[in-house]
């Protein structure tokens, strides 16, 4: 039984998993994806994953200062860009 749940996942649904274990994702909240009858019956969690735990903490603190203009977006619609080189100049 559990081997049919392990594979039921996806490998990109496993290394979320496992990014979020390790605290390498930044939540962003959660949103309705299947929606009947005014009924949400499929809700769903978004992050932005990261290599690493410092990676993360790194993109956190760049998001919250507000000279740099970034948003993290929607649960819906994600902004996990990274930087580029004219953004860290």
């Amino acid at each position: 039984m559990l081997v049919n749940i392990v594979f039921a996942c996806e490998e990109e649904e496993l290394d979320l998993a496992m990014k979020v274990e390790l605290l390498s994702a930044h939540y962003l909240g959660s949103y309705c994806k299947t929606e009947v009858l005014g009924a949400c019956i499929e809700k769903r969690k978004s992050y932005c994953a990261y290599d690493s735990p410092l990676s993360r903490i790194l993109m956190e603190q760049i998001y919250q200062q507000p000279q740099m203009g970034l948003s993290w977006g929607s649960a819906k619609n994600p902004n996990c860009s990274g930087l580029s080189i004219e953004d860290i100049g």
